[in-house]
């Protein structure tokens, strides 16, 4: 298993705050996974998770990234049976 590791610079910003990081969606995976469980658009995710579509909609964009929110993320994960790592990637956030 690899552990994260993250060089002296990145750990700061130019402003020397700590630098930010987010989930986002590994939108050719998440491709991937939809036309397996034939599941056409957001609409029909939202429809399977048993979420309002806004959240869906929030957390997708019709290509399939986005950020990934932790609620979607778990959700998706456990109704897909995947790994959250196969869906998702970390990377510094651009806010």
């Amino acid at each position: 298993m690899r552990l994260w590791s993250v060089s002296v610079d990145r750990m700061v910003d130019e402003t020397g705050r700590p630098a930010r990081f987010e989930l986002q969606w590994r939108a050719d995976r998440v491709k991937a996974l939809m036309r397996r469980r034939k599941i056409a658009d957001r609409s029909d995710l939202a429809k399977l998770m048993g979420v309002a579509r806004g959240t869906v909609y929030r957390a997708f964009r019709p290509d399939w990234s986005g950020r990934a929110t932790a609620v979607v993320l778990a959700q998706l994960a456990g109704l897909m049976r995947v790994r959250p790592d196969s869906v998702v990637e970390v990377v510094e956030s651009s806010d």
